[in-house]
């Protein structure tokens, strides 16, 4: 199975971000409590295979509650769900005041999962998962802030899209924004996929 957490507080642009990426995902609205909900059998596919994902939707309302939400996951119990997991997708509002902190309890989170994949796997070298964050602002932000948060992430190898640029591609020609988010699920390493090639 595909497996991937899609996180962030309520009212973050969750559902929003699935139903751009696939077409008639759901019905269902980022007003609506979406915590706990599971989207099965999303379909993906690329020129080389095709392969269905499982989005396992989960929200909470404040920094407190993303801390239990982060000791939760890496708590002993919930190792099942760590290894059954091929990514975490974090969506955050650039203007929270709590950003690099989250940022940094999020790191702890993929470390542990890297860890745990190390051990059941000896000759990999590194977890092949999703390790994103994609940021979007509802007000304007400070140009220091975005650049402390675009640090933050890569100092924690946690790949930032930043959906707020109206531009699907940089100047360099590399996709950004939900080009970028579609790119990442594109090329991941999914277990269960059907060559097409």
């Amino acid at each position: 199975m595909n497996r991937v957490i899609i996180v962030g507080q309520k009212k973050t642009a969750k559902i929003a971000l699935l139903r751009s990426l696939f077409e008639g995902v759901t019905e269902r609205s980022d007003g609506d409590d979406n915590s706990g909900l599971i989207l099965s059998n999303v379909p993906l596919s690329t020129r080389y295979y095709s392969c269905n994902l499982d989005f396992m939707v989960d929200e909470y309302d404040d920094s407190k509650e993303w801390e239990d939400w982060c000791e939760e996951i890496l708590s002993v119990e919930a190792l099942e769900l760590r290894e059954a997991i091929n990514g975490i997708i974090f969506i955050f509002d650039f203007s929270s005041k709590s950003i690099l902190q989250d940022l940094t309890k999020l790191s702890k989170v993929y470390d542990q999962i890297e860890q745990d994949f190390l051990l059941r796997n000896k000759d990999s070298i590194q977890w092949e998962g999703i390790k994103l964050a994609v940021g979007f602002s509802r007000s304007p932000v400070a140009q220091q802030l975005l650049d402390e948060v675009y640090d933050a992430s890569l100092e924690k190898g946690i790949e930032l899209v930043d959906l707020s640029i109206a531009s699907q591609e940089n100047a360099y020609g590399e996709a950004t924004g939900i080009r970028r988010v579609k790119e990442i699920l594109e090329t991941c390493s999914w277990p269960d996929v059907v060559k097409l090639r």
